[in-house]
Protein backbone atom coordinates (compact mmCIF):
# COMPACT_ATOMS: atom_id res chain seq x y z
CA UNK A 1 0.00 0.00 0.00
CA UNK A 2 1.22 3.50 -0.57
CA UNK A 3 3.22 2.76 -3.57
CA UNK A 4 2.59 3.65 -6.97
CA UNK A 5 2.07 0.83 -9.55
CA UNK A 6 3.33 2.21 -13.00
CA UNK A 7 2.25 -0.08 -15.80
CA UNK A 8 1.72 0.55 -19.81
CA UNK A 9 -1.62 2.12 -20.73
CA UNK A 10 -2.38 -2.21 -22.22
CA UNK A 11 -2.11 -3.00 -18.76
CA UNK A 12 -4.86 -0.40 -17.24
CA UNK A 13 -7.08 -3.29 -16.45
CA UNK A 14 -4.61 -4.37 -13.64
CA UNK A 15 -5.34 -1.11 -11.47
CA UNK A 16 -8.87 -1.13 -12.09
CA UNK A 17 -9.11 -4.66 -10.61
CA UNK A 18 -6.64 -4.47 -8.04
CA UNK A 19 -9.07 -3.50 -5.11
CA UNK A 20 -11.14 -5.97 -6.11
CA UNK A 21 -8.13 -8.55 -5.64
CA UNK A 22 -7.15 -6.96 -2.51
CA UNK A 23 -10.59 -7.58 -1.06
CA UNK A 24 -10.54 -10.98 -1.76
CA UNK A 25 -7.17 -11.73 -0.57
CA UNK A 26 -7.97 -9.82 2.95
CA UNK A 27 -11.36 -12.66 2.86
CA UNK A 28 -8.89 -15.51 2.36
CA UNK A 29 -6.19 -14.35 4.99
CA UNK A 30 -9.32 -13.94 7.69
CA UNK A 31 -11.22 -16.83 6.89
CA UNK A 32 -7.51 -18.84 7.67
CA UNK A 33 -7.16 -16.66 10.84
CA UNK A 34 -10.76 -18.15 12.17
CA UNK A 35 -9.87 -21.76 11.22
CA UNK A 36 -6.82 -21.89 12.75
CA UNK A 37 -8.17 -19.99 15.97
CA UNK A 38 -10.71 -22.25 16.09
CA UNK A 39 -14.15 -22.06 17.73
CA UNK A 40 -15.75 -20.02 14.91
CA UNK A 41 -19.25 -19.46 16.57
CA UNK A 42 -17.50 -17.07 19.17
CA UNK A 43 -15.56 -15.18 16.59
CA UNK A 44 -18.83 -14.73 14.64
CA UNK A 45 -20.40 -13.78 17.95
CA UNK A 46 -17.69 -11.02 18.58
CA UNK A 47 -18.05 -9.61 15.30
CA UNK A 48 -21.50 -9.29 15.08
CA UNK A 49 -21.38 -7.51 18.53
CA UNK A 50 -18.68 -5.08 17.26
CA UNK A 51 -21.11 -4.41 13.99
CA UNK A 52 -24.15 -4.00 16.29
CA UNK A 53 -22.63 -1.34 18.60
CA UNK A 54 -20.76 0.16 15.82
CA UNK A 55 -21.66 4.01 15.29
CA UNK A 56 -22.30 5.44 12.14
CA UNK A 57 -22.35 9.08 10.24
CA UNK A 58 -25.36 10.51 8.24
CA UNK A 59 -23.74 7.82 5.12
CA UNK A 60 -23.35 5.26 7.52
CA UNK A 61 -19.17 5.40 7.55
CA UNK A 62 -18.03 4.50 11.33
CA UNK A 63 -17.81 7.25 14.10
CA UNK A 64 -16.86 8.25 17.34
CA UNK A 65 -20.22 7.64 19.66
CA UNK A 66 -19.92 11.67 20.01
CA UNK A 67 -19.97 12.51 17.07
CA UNK A 68 -22.26 15.15 15.51
CA UNK A 69 -25.67 13.07 14.14
CA UNK A 70 -23.74 9.69 15.26
CA UNK A 71 -26.43 7.13 15.72
CA UNK A 72 -26.01 3.19 16.38
CA UNK A 73 -25.69 1.16 13.46
CA UNK A 74 -28.76 -0.99 13.54
CA UNK A 75 -31.05 2.48 14.13
CA UNK A 76 -29.34 3.52 10.53
CA UNK A 77 -30.34 0.29 8.99
CA UNK A 78 -33.80 0.50 10.10
CA UNK A 79 -34.18 4.39 8.93
CA UNK A 80 -32.98 3.37 5.88
CA UNK A 81 -34.61 0.58 5.24
CA UNK A 82 -38.01 2.59 6.14
CA UNK A 83 -37.06 5.25 3.86
CA UNK A 84 -36.56 3.08 0.86
CA UNK A 85 -39.91 1.60 1.82
CA UNK A 86 -41.52 4.41 1.96
CA UNK A 87 -39.98 6.05 -1.23
CA UNK A 88 -41.42 2.77 -3.32
CA UNK A 89 -44.93 2.87 -2.19
CA UNK A 90 -45.39 6.37 -2.84
CA UNK A 91 -43.60 5.92 -6.43
CA UNK A 92 -46.29 2.79 -6.48
CA UNK A 93 -49.23 4.82 -5.41
CA UNK A 94 -48.79 7.74 -7.91
CA UNK A 95 -47.77 5.38 -11.07
CA UNK A 96 -51.00 3.41 -10.27
CA UNK A 97 -52.93 6.50 -9.37
CA UNK A 98 -51.84 8.97 -12.36
CA UNK A 99 -54.64 9.13 -14.50
CA UNK A 100 -56.99 9.83 -10.94
CA UNK A 101 -54.45 12.60 -9.93
CA UNK A 102 -53.92 14.56 -13.47
CA UNK A 103 -57.66 14.69 -13.68
CA UNK A 104 -58.14 16.09 -9.77
CA UNK A 105 -55.32 18.66 -10.63
CA UNK A 106 -57.14 19.26 -14.04
CA UNK A 107 -60.51 19.60 -12.47
CA UNK A 108 -59.02 21.97 -9.57
CA UNK A 109 -56.66 24.64 -11.67
CA UNK A 110 -59.79 24.88 -14.10
CA UNK A 111 -61.69 26.20 -11.27
CA UNK A 112 -63.17 29.72 -11.48
CA UNK A 113 -61.70 30.11 -7.39
CA UNK A 114 -58.03 28.71 -8.54
CA UNK A 115 -58.11 31.19 -11.39
CA UNK A 116 -59.03 33.88 -9.02
CA UNK A 117 -56.47 32.84 -6.60
CA UNK A 118 -54.01 32.70 -9.41
CA UNK A 119 -54.74 36.09 -10.63
CA UNK A 120 -54.49 37.61 -7.55
CA UNK A 121 -51.36 36.44 -6.31
CA UNK A 122 -49.55 36.98 -9.69
CA UNK A 123 -51.02 40.77 -9.97
CA UNK A 124 -49.73 40.70 -6.09
CA UNK A 125 -46.33 39.48 -7.04
CA UNK A 126 -46.23 42.14 -9.93
CA UNK A 127 -47.42 45.21 -7.27
CA UNK A 128 -44.59 44.18 -4.63
CA UNK A 129 -41.71 43.86 -7.61
CA UNK A 130 -42.81 47.34 -8.72
CA UNK A 131 -41.91 48.57 -5.54
CA UNK A 132 -38.60 47.19 -5.46
CA UNK A 133 -35.61 48.49 -7.10
CA UNK A 134 -34.73 44.48 -7.23
CA UNK A 135 -37.69 42.93 -8.52
CA UNK A 136 -38.72 45.24 -10.78
CA UNK A 137 -36.46 47.90 -11.89
CA UNK A 138 -37.94 50.51 -14.39
CA UNK A 139 -35.41 52.41 -16.80
CA UNK A 140 -36.80 55.12 -18.91
CA UNK A 141 -35.30 55.90 -22.17
CA UNK A 142 -35.66 58.33 -25.02
CA UNK A 143 -33.87 56.29 -27.52
CA UNK A 144 -36.19 54.61 -30.04
CA UNK A 145 -36.50 50.64 -29.32
CA UNK A 146 -34.65 48.50 -32.15
CA UNK A 147 -36.92 45.82 -34.06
Amino acid sequence: KGERLYVRKTDKCIIKHTKYIEAEVQKIVKAAIAATLGNRDELIRKAIDTTIDQYVDKDGQPCKKDSWKAMPYLDFVAQKTVEKVVREAICETVEENADAFKAEIKRQLGSRKCRENAAQAFIQVMLDDAKSEWGMPVRISFQKLKD
